[in-house]
């Protein structure tokens, strides 16, 4: 018997591939709590969703995936190859671009893709859902996470990608797709930084080992549902937690050119937490005084690391006889040079547990 070829990831095609991964998604979100709440689903049946449920739930999948399209988000799916030769989408993921969203303004894409089913479907009540008591709460979290970090707070939408959303079908699951899908993007844009909502500590936890940290997790729905988003009263009415998390490809020790500008200069910064061999440079408070911008292409940065790392950063503009390098035990340490330096400044710094960076 010939043995079946390994699953492959592409991108996908459309419209050829869009009712396979409408199919995909509708089973894997079939119990999703938070779309649960969202479609106000009443109650489930030992077999999943009412018919009528189920028609809600299609109806907001293709609306998203049409947005999704029509904003050319960058669509990846994992095929499946049967034993007879036989193709088929068995996970798939949205990554929207960044300074690509979906926005309540721009009408006539909200109405391509089919809003006015979705509103007769979900109502009033579906829509605050989503949007008051989701989309707006998240993007706040973002944006507050990014300002703690020395970003603005446009920066959310205008230099990340956002995986709008990632399945894969039920039958398919525990075989290591999530993460293939996932790692690829990764690969494709090795520098950019992600967001995403987790919906379930399962999926929490899963994109957690993929390097994305949690900020301001919160309670959606809270006193109106329970945690599988089903309707609740009283003690019962926890709500949905939802996590947003964030994941930068810029890390100690990528190796790679880094693309930074030094938003402050002539301070010093000492951070009291520690650099570790996960710690991402939008994650590490060393680095709250940094944010992306362009850089020639003759500047250069590179690290390597081992328990903490390190890590060299030149921002634009550096005299060519400008150094900086920087050695790693526990913390390892960073020396970052901004333009205009003069020819003979020199910044250093060691760590223990904390580490520090210096900056000109």
């Amino acid at each position: 018997m010939t043995e079946a070829p390994k699953p492959f990831l592409r991108e996908a095609n459309f419209p050829e591939d869009f009712g396979a991964i409408l199919e995909v998604s509708r089973k894997a979100f079939q119990l999703d709590p938070a779309l649960m709440f969202w479609g106000n689903v009443k109650e489930i049946s030992p077999t999943g969703l009412t018919e009528e449920d189920d028609k809600r739930l299609l109806t907001f999948l293709s609306f998203l995936l049409r947005c999704c399209i029509d904003l050319k988000a960058r669509i990846t799916v994992v095929v499946h190859t049967d034993e007879e030769g036989a193709e088929k989408i068995v996970s798939a993921a949205y990554w929207m671009p960044p300074k690509k969203r979906i926005q309540v303004h721009h009408v006539r894409r909200l109405i391509r893709a089919g809003v006015v089913p979705l509103f007769r479907a979900w109502g009033f009540t579906g829509f605050d859902r989503l949007n008051a008591q989701h989309i707006d709460v998240a993007h706040k979290a973002f944006q507050d996470a990014f300002k703690k970090h020395g970003f603005k707070s446009s920066a959310v939408d205008n230099t990340a990608w956002h995986l709008s959303l990632v399945m894969t079908d039920p039958e398919y699951q525990g075989r290591g797709f999530l993460s293939m899908i996932v790692r690829e993007q990764f690969e494709f844009d090795s520098d950019g930084i992600y967001l995403l909502e987790a919906t379930t500590s399962n999926s929490r936890d899963r994109y957690a080992h993929l390097g994305f940290e949690v900020h301001q997790p919160y309670m959606l729905g809270r006193g109106k549902a329970s945690a599988d988003g089903l309707p609740a009263k009283g003690a019962a009415a926890t709500g949905i937690e939802i996590s947003p998390m964030i994941r930068s490809g810029l890390r100690m020790g990528s190796g790679g050119n880094i693309q930074q500008e030094i938003v402050s200069s002539s301070e010093h910064y000492y951070p009291t937490t520690s650099t570790t061999n996960h710690s991402f440079i939008f994650q590490m408070d060393s680095f709250t005084i940094i944010k992306p911008t362009q850089l020639p292409t003759d500047a250069e940065g590179g690290g390597t690391s081992g328990s903490g790392g390190y890590c060299v950063i030149f921002a634009k503009d550096v005299p060519a006889d400008a150094e900086g390098g920087g050695t790693s035990g526990s913390g390892g340490y960073c020396v970052v040079f901004n333009k205009d330096i003069p020819a003979d400044f020199e910044g250093g710094g060691t760590s223990g547990s904390g580490g520090y960076c210096t900056i000109a």
